[in-house]
């Protein structure tokens, strides 16, 4: 998700949904992602932002005060909401705001990598977490090799292979990596349009011990070659 700027059609409005989850699950990022793609289509929309941590704060971004309204009484919200009180909300609290001055700034050198996402060039390719763009490669990767790796890997219903699912997937190694909890390093061709192996750091001990557990896979076409020594 891209940081929301729009200072030419002042002023917008904003409505800020900020909560404290009891349950942070598969099920409500699946919701929360459904309810961006809601508000999307609806008139006026502009954009959105999203933070986790202690507190969850989803911004969505209208060009009127009317169409934010409409939003912030949206039937399917209120809905939405009113389950989440009964599943993964300890609080929440939801704002309409008016934005009558933007002010925004982009780093312009785009030959210097300075993302807090690591991204390694190896003699073969790209080793880097993956940017939500790049979902579509996830997508292919695990479809086109799922025959293969089906015999060291735990049973998938289908909705795993979907390419939404890996849309969310990637959006979760981004989390996890800003918060330390894991890192995945998908290993990509020299151009970055081809998926060739996947590495998972999971359950990371900080402190003395140092320590975590690891996954990875490869494409069939790959094996024997040496890429996975190399990735790792």
């Amino acid at each position: 998700m891209n940081v929301f700027s729009s200072p030419n059609k002042l002023p917008y409005f904003a409505i800020m949904l900020s909560s404290k989850l009891m349950l942070n699950d598969l099920t409500y990022r699946i919701m929360a992602e459904k309810m961006l793609e809601l508000a999307q289509d609806q008139p006026g929309y502009l954009g959105a932002e999203y933070g986790s941590g202690e507190m969850d704060l989803l911004m969505t971004y209208w060009q009127t005060k009317a169409a934010a309204e409409d939003w912030l009484s949206h039937d399917i919200q209120r809905r939405t909401l009113s389950i989440g009180e009964n599943f993964w909300y300890e609080e929440y609290s939801l704002k309409l705001f008016e934005v009558v001055k933007d002010m925004s700034f982009k780093y312009s050198n785009q030959g210097l990598h300075a993302s807090r996402f690591p991204r390694i060039v190896t003699e073969r390719g790209v080793l880097k977490i993956l940017d939500e763009a790049q979902a579509p490669l996830l997508h292919d990767y695990i479809n086109q090799e799922k025959n293969f790796l089906a015999q060291w890997e735990p049973l998938r219903s289908d909705g795993y292979y979907s390419l939404e699912t890996c849309q969310l997937r990637v959006r979760e190694m981004r989390r996890d990596f800003l918060e330390d909890k894991g890192i995945v390093f998908c290993f990509l061709s020299p151009n970055e349009d081809r998926m060739l192996a996947y590495s998972n750091y999971s359950n990371i001990i900080r402190g003395v011990f140092q320590a975590c557990n690891l996954g990875y896979s490869l494409r069939e076409s790959e094996q024997g070659k040496g890429i996975m020594q190399e990735v790792l």
